[in-house]
């Protein structure tokens, strides 16, 4: 019941990124490929069949780079659609905690659970990251997968409803576990209606702090820092012993 839910919020953030497009200080490569194809400003406009200004706005970030105009840059340019706007720049961070089991989640030793990944343009690099240890959220995050989830500094927004439905992680008062859930209602303060994983509501709950879902990399784009088979070895090793 709380998985369509977390779908929604998938959905909406894919939208984000594919339909709406990327504006940021540096945000895109349309000008570097130009040149790498030998390309003025004029003769790409030709191409693509615009003014000069519209190019020169686009490799600026003035306007907009929408799905739309990926797929017409790409090919005026005969490049790839991600060689546009991929940022290739690494981004080193570390991991604050692992989730397993749909919505435990384990505190672990940041300066052990590194990482490098590409910019991604969605929430806060100083947010708290969870590495997906298992597929108990699949089709939504798989193992290796990066979760990001951030405090709230704006009561209004946190008071409003705008924040119900979507998932969050969250410490009840008194205890020291930590787990994800989906928020159903904001009471007062500190005080929420949560759905557990498994869809169990759960009224009333005095929470000591919320995160709310932030941000998300792919394994496929993630290098880890850490030797996984090693920790997995000495893991076993300790079981067994």
């Amino acid at each position: 019941m709380s998985m369509p839910h977390l779908a929604d919020l998938v959905m909406y953030l894919v939208r984000k990124i594919s339909h709406i497009g990327f504006m940021s200080p540096n945000p895109n490569k349309i000008a570097e490929i130009r040149r790498r194809k030998k390309l003025t400003q004029q003769q790409l406009a030709e191409r693509l069949g615009v003014h000069t200004i519209t190019v020169s706005k686009l490799e600026r970030g003035v306007m907009q780079l929408t799905s739309s105009w990926i797929e017409r840059l790409a090919k005026a340019m005969e490049v790839a659609q991600s060689e546009l706007w991929m940022i290739t720049d690494l981004m080193r961070f570390e991991a604050n905690g692992q989730v397993s089991d749909g919505d435990r989640v384990q505190v672990v030793d940041p300066s052990e659970n590194g990482f490098s990944t590409f910019r991604h343009p969605l929430g806060d690099p100083t947010s708290k990251w969870l590495h997906v240890q298992d597929d108990s959220l699949l089709p939504f995050a798989g193992e290796g997968d990066l979760l990001q989830f951030s405090l709230l500094q704006m009561d209004e927004i946190e008071k409003s409803d705008l924040l119900n439905g979507r998932l969050c992680m969250y410490v009840l008062e008194g205890t020291e576990e930590i787990r994800l859930a989906i928020r159903e209602k904001w009471h007062s303060d500190r005080l929420l209606d949560l759905r557990s994983m498994n869809g169990r509501l759960m009224k009333n709950c005095r929470v000591e702090a919320v995160w709310y879902f932030s941000g998300y990399q792919p394994n496929w784009g993630v290098v880890a820092h850490f030797d996984t088979d090693r920790k997995n070895n000495v893991a076993m090793a300790e079981r067994v012993g």
